[in-house]
């Protein structure tokens, strides 16, 4: 957004060369988005501007219910309040931090968006006087303008911020660059990370709804967590799966990519782990689950109907990671790898152990799978291949 905030930082510098004595500016913008609210930026004359960013729970916050921002967003166009002297007001709390940095007088716009939305441009200043009757009609004749350039800019944001949430980073750009036809797609180099709950079926038909879906979101961010920190991109959530992908950008760095998948792996299950302690103590039921990982190309682009898209990974890289994680239900071992995988962990002196192979469905040739020494299962279930369904 360095082009909104370049906007707003030339906008109130126009401001103060018109005579408006504006030392402080907020503007601040309703948005979609899955942990904020709303998003804008601060401007003051001594310091930098910086973007604010307000998480969802504050509309329910008694400093925004009780906040001239409210006020504004409930219907109000304008509201002017001295804040010194004796017409200073005393309505908002708000009011007492502003009095305390030294300011004497607020105004609050209103700056309607196309849709509708009610958004806020804020003005405050230091000087005596304050805002005279000129310096507000001047601002409200640039509001439509104000409105216009914020609406552009903030409509890709918006829009970034819905696809991040529904198909991720990755998806999201190709997608707003226009990568929009089905069928289209590329082959990439990628460490497939297949997560499965163990389980779930069990939990889902004897627990509420509401539980149910709690537990899962919990589990979810927890995996969220361990594979955004280590640079994944989750793909889709699957019932109670996950599926991600660590791109390889460089053959060179391949073991890279799967070192940072294979610790996703482990600070997943230790995250999990912190859960179920918390789980345990107030009575709930544990969080199990395996997962699978592979490195192969997959194929990475647009699948589905003529109306209805998912942008999403297929090929056989992505089917063995499947089956091998159903391997890792069977044998008990949290973590499962391929030879592929396994194979450049080595390289990365990191230690394997063999599971032994094991037939699975859809693969003619029984494929060896492969754990962390932590993650190894009882000898006993390793012994004998299992054989597909």
């Amino acid at each position: 957004m360095a082009d909104a905030k370049a906007f707003f930082d030339g906008l109130n510098a126009a401001f103060r060369r018109a005579g408006v004595p504006v030392e402080r500016a907020l503007f601040s913008l309703l948005v979609i988005h899955p942990q904020a609210a709303a998003t804008g930026f601060e401007w003051r004359v001594e310091q930098a501007t910086v973007e604010i960013l307000r998480e969802r729970s504050v509309r329910n916050a008694e400093a925004y219910l009780r906040s001239p921002i409210k006020r504004i967003h409930d219907g109000a166009d304008l509201l002017h309040a001295r804040l010194t002297g004796p017409r200073a007001s005393r309505e908002f709390p708000f009011f007492n931090e502003l009095r305390a940095e030294g300011f004497t007088d607020y105004v609050a716009f209103a700056v309607a968006f196309g849709n509708g939305e009610r958004n806020v441009l804020t003005l405050t200043t230091r000087k005596p006087r304050g805002f005279t009757a000129a310096d507000i009609a001047l601002v409200q004749a640039e509001l439509p303008l104000v409105a216009m350039v914020f609406e552009i800019h903030w409509g890709r944001r918006i829009a970034e911020a819905v696809l991040d949430t529904y198909v991720g980073r990755l998806a999201s750009r190709r997608i707003l660059a226009g990568s929009i036809s089905r069928g289209q797609g590329e082959r990439i180099d990628a460490v497939i990370w297949f997560a499965d709950l163990r389980g779930f079926t069990a939990l889902s038909d004897l627990r509420p709804t509401s539980e149910v879906i709690a537990a899962l979101n919990q589990f979810f961010d927890a995996l969220a967590g361990a594979i955004d920190s280590h640079g994944g991109q989750i793909l889709k959530f699957l019932g109670d799966g996950l599926l991600a992908i660590f791109p390889v950008e460089d053959v060179a760095f391949r073991h890279y990519a799967c070192r940072q998948a294979l610790e996703a792996a482990i600070d997943a299950h230790a995250a999990v782990g912190k859960l179920n302690t918390a789980r345990a103590a107030a009575g709930a039921s544990l969080l199990r689950f395996n997962v699978a990982l592979h490195v192969g190309v997959v194929t990475y682009g647009n699948i589905g109907s003529a109306t209805r898209l998912d942008f999403t990974c297929i090929g056989p890289a992505v089917n063995l990671t499947v089956r091998i994680e159903a391997v890792a239900a069977k044998l008990g071992a949290p973590v499962v790898m391929s030879a592929a995988f396994a194979h450049v962990v080595r390289e990365a002196n990191r230690s394997v152990i063999s599971l032994g192979k094991h037939s699975v469905k859809g693969l003619m040739a029984p494929p060896e799978v492969f754990t962390l020494p932590e993650f190894a299962p009882a000898p006993a279930l390793v012994q004998a291949p299992k054989t597909a369904a």
